[in-house]
């Protein structure tokens, strides 16, 4: 290699090799290659495209990420609300169930009462009218039995009276007159 270093340094002229020195004898921030001023254009640049990307890119992003958050939020929240008034609904639905069955089951008590009480009046009707018809009938046959022992006792005497009659007429004992009772009677 020091065949083609120096090989090279014959090539050059003197000034071109003091250059040449000056440069490989660079200390700081220039020995390790860095540029001063390239770094401060690039600082300047990225600030620049950090403010470019923040003004135009970044908060437009963030202001409709910000706006889906908050309908998220928004549609969360009346989603819970709606539920709480589901909830109520239900709760509201359940009690009127329970009302109206209340209300079914005193109704049916009452029609049963009702029924109950309209059997034993219709019942205590029939039972009245039918004492009333026996009490009737009783007296019917009373009366018919009345009728009937006025007849027979009509009957009897006016049977006195026909054997009377013959036993005068005829004058028949006493033995047969009773005959003739035994017989008629």
């Amino acid at each position: 290699m020091n065949t083609i270093v120096n090989a090279q340094e014959l090539d050059q002229s003197p000034t071109t090799q003091a250059q040449t020195k000056a440069t490989d004898q660079k200390t700081g921030i220039s020995a390790l290659g860095i540029d001063g001023s390239g770094i401060i254009f690039q600082i300047i640049n990225f600030l620049i495209l950090y403010y470019l990307l923040n003004r135009f890119l970044f908060k437009p992003i963030i202001k409709i990420l910000d706006e889906r958050q908050k309908k998220i939020n928004d549609a969360n929240l009346y989603i819970k609300q709606t539920n709480k008034e589901k909830a109520n609904w239900d709760k509201m639905q359940e009690q009127a169930i329970k009302k109206a069955k209340d209300k079914t089951n005193i109704i049916l008590q009452e029609a049963k009462l009702n029924a109950d009480m309209q059997s034993k009046k219709i019942i205590q009707k029939a039972s009245d009218e039918a004492n009333r018809a026996t009490k009737r009938a009783v007296a019917e046959i009373a009366l018919q039995k009345d009728k009937m022992i006025k007849e027979a006792k009509k009957e009897l005497i006016d049977l006195a009276v026909a054997i009377t009659e013959k036993s005068l007429k005829g004058k028949i004992d006493r033995q047969t007159n009773i005959k003739y009772l035994k017989n008629n009677l």
